[in-house]
């Protein structure tokens, strides 16, 4: 937004922990704001709803959700402004914070104004399951979306017949797999020599739990979080083969 406008030069780091503090709490905090948008939007709609919680995304990472399953009854209309609701929410706090630097310029301002606007883009991004998903499964009226256009990808790649709707979902699953195949790319380009190191220090990291929480790079890290995420896949696979007839 404004960051945008005046370049990021104007994006200063923070001076000392105290701004570092509120940058952070606002970012978080707007989270939260962003998931009470989704219940006051059901609540002003007249939707079944339930509360805020906290959970994990592919059992890995951890996140805020909110229990709006009730939407589902709704109209796509009323789907598609109680989807949008957390990230306008974010917004209207960005926009807020981006008036207070115009009235006093207070770089921690500017900083936490740009991070939330971040957050919220992010929220739109189709190929995980966050608003932009459901908000593209109700404009489409696909329920199980990602389900779908596995299937339709598979018969647009063996050629059969297709209509227009399935079509559009095999073009979706297959920018889905791109996608997931780009981002796996790129952490093996970034942290490749941790990935193909991690199993061979597992032992030795996990000696380290009598004693100590274990010393992790950043790269550990993000190789752990792959590997948790590829099992998660995995084990999701095995358990849906067998359920086939």
């Amino acid at each position: 937004m404004l960051a945008a406008v005046l370049g990021p030069a104007q994006l200063v780091p923070p001076q000392n922990a105290q701004e570092a503090f509120g940058v952070g709490a606002a970012v978080y905090g707007s989270l939260l704001l962003h998931e009470a948008g989704h219940i006051a939007a059901c609540a002003r709609l007249g939707l079944r709803h339930g509360g805020i919680g906290f959970g994990f995304y592919a059992y890995v990472f951890p996140v805020l959700f909110a229990d709006i399953t009730g939407i589902w009854q709704a109209t796509k209309q009323q789907r598609v402004i109680g989807n949008l609701a957390g990230i306008f929410m974010q917004l209207l706090l960005a926009t807020g914070l981006t008036t207070a630097y115009l009235l006093q310029p207070y770089a921690p301002l500017l900083l936490a104004s740009t991070g939330i606007a971040l957050t919220a883009v992010w929220q739109l991004n189709p190929f995980v399951r966050r608003d932009g998903y459901w908000l593209l499964s109700d404009l489409t009226n696909t329920p199980n979306l990602s389900e779908q256009a596995a299937q339709a990808r598979q018969e647009l790649l063996r050629g059969q017949r297709w209509t227009a709707r399935r079509l559009v979902l095999g073009i979706y699953g297959l920018l889905n797999g791109l996608a997931f195949g780009a981002l796996l790319l790129y952490l093996l380009f970034l942290h490749g020599p941790a990935m193909l190191e991690l199993p061979a220090a597992l032992p030795a990291l996990l000696g380290e739990l009598p004693v100590r929480w274990p010393h992790l790079t950043h790269s550990q890290l993000v190789a752990l979080g792959c590997y948790l995420v590829w099992l998660r896949v995995g084990v999701a696979t095995l358990v849906q083969r067998k359920r086939k007839p």
